[in-house]
């Protein structure tokens, strides 16, 4: 019953105590302490045996007056006590490990789970200035789709890529290219609200996700703000640098109703403004050159 939990302690001989231990395999159970009994040991036979009784008592008289009482008592008792400490000091030691083991299967876990948050910010940040990653950027228009698709409301895509990035990049270095990247990517942020995405897709490559529009016209608005930054001249390895930058607009629910549609349509308008602003610097160079017919002998 101690054993089951009906009692917290009972009181017994200790050579009892450490039998029932042994013989029953109480390993729920512990001695707690120690009282020297005022008892002594006696032996008890069938009645009308006493040629036994007198053997009995003769033999333990013996072992009594030459010690060997003493040191077989004591060596019993004894052995059930190391047995006892034996299995508390298990007990201790299978406790530490199991602690020992929870403590590094926490750290390990906390590890895994910090490793795990870094891949995932790799995956879906550029590494080099901490934008976006298409990854991240498709999973943000999508959810700006099904939010817009509920509020009746425009959400606005801009793809840009840079003119003037490879002259710089070649002329001062790779280096000098990627403060430059990150130069561009903070005036972007600075041209745009919290709420919308600003994203590197790869080289000179960015998209801007606008969402929460009042109306479509707004979009116009930032990408003339857009522009206007990129054309300020940067100041890169102690040198200005001037670049430009091809931007294409697209509408929801006007030019797509998907991400992937908002984006090539994007880009493609991106790539006839790129293209534009070429035919248009080449009207002026044609221009010039009937100006100035001398200009192309010298």
């Amino acid at each position: 019953m101690l054993a089951a939990g009906h009692y917290d302690a009972m009181l017994v001989a200790q050579s009892i105590a450490l039998y029932q231990l042994k013989q029953r395999g109480l390993s729920g159970l512990t001695l707690a302490g120690h009282i020297d009994s005022p008892y002594s040991y006696r032996f008890a036979v069938a009645k009308g045996n006493h040629e036994l009784l007198e053997q009995i008592n003769r033999g333990l008289t013996t072992l009594m007056q030459n010690g060997d009482f003493q040191q077989l008592h004591k060596k019993w008792l004894e052995g059930g006590l190391q047995a006892e400490r034996q299995q508390r000091l298990w007990l201790g030691i299978s406790a530490a490990i199991l602690l020992l083991l929870l403590i590094l299967g926490g750290a390990l876990w906390r590890w895994k789970t910090i490793h795990t948050r870094k891949l995932l910010e790799q995956a879906h940040h550029d590494p080099l200035t901490g934008l976006p990653s298409r990854t991240l950027l498709m999973d943000r228009l999508e959810h700006a789709l099904d939010h817009a698709g509920r509020v009746r409301a425009p959400v606005a895509v801009l793809y840009l890529d840079l003119d003037g990035f490879k002259p710089v990049n070649d002329t001062l270095g790779h280096a000098a290219g990627d403060v430059l990247l990150q130069a561009v990517a903070q005036r972007l942020l600075n041209c745009v609200r919290t709420e919308d995405t600003v994203a590197r897709l790869g080289g000179d490559e960015f998209v801007i996700v606008l969402e929460h529009l009042e109306r479509a016209g707004e979009a116009d608005m930032v990408a003339g703000r857009v522009l206007h930054a990129l054309q300020q001249p940067f100041a890169i390895a102690g040198q200005p640098a001037h670049i430009s930058a091809s931007l294409g607009v697209s509408l929801y629910p006007q030019d797509g109703t998907d991400a992937g549609n908002l984006l090539q349509y994007a880009d493609a308008a991106m790539y006839r403004d790129k293209q534009e602003g070429r035919r248009a610097r080449l009207n002026r160079v044609e221009k010039d050159r009937a100006a100035n017919p001398a200009a192309d002998q010298i």
